[in-house]
């Protein structure tokens, strides 16, 4: 019984296997190379999506939500039935508020669990067709 291999054309020799075993060796690395690329990538996708999730979570903690949940919760829906309409403002300077009336838009400010019209007694709101 002869024990010892012999190399016939299609086995590789040695040295094709080692380059084989290279060639692997390089492919793998430029793999996990691009997985690492990869994963930087989507941490920062992540980090992004979450710094926007605490930004939206904030609008509903912050005067966003608390403007939201005045409207809905408010007194606002008999006063828009009694003035016709209405835009509202979370916080604005006196100009601000001045230059809305002007404009013939109602003020509304929203103040705990209600809301409150600021415009002056003798406001004529404007007519939007």
């Amino acid at each position: 019984m002869n024990t010892t291999t012999e190399q016939t054309p299609d086995t590789p020799t040695p040295e094709e296997i080692w380059r084989i075993l290279r060639e692997n060796a390089e492919q793998m690395k430029e793999h996990r190379a691009e997985a690492d690329r990869q994963t930087t990538e989507l941490k920062k996708q992540m980090a992004d999506t979450d710094r926007r999730l605490r930004k939206a979570e904030g609008l509903f903690t912050t005067q966003w939500g608390k403007l939201l949940e005045s409207l809905v919760e408010g007194d606002l829906v008999p006063l828009l039935r009694q003035r016709y309409g209405a835009v509202a403002y979370l916080d604005a300077d006196d100009s601000v508020i001045k230059h809305a009336e002007r404009r013939g838009l109602f003020v509304i400010r929203a103040t705990g669990n209600s809301a409150s019209i600021l415009n002056q007694p003798d406001f004529k709101p404007r007519v939007f067709s």
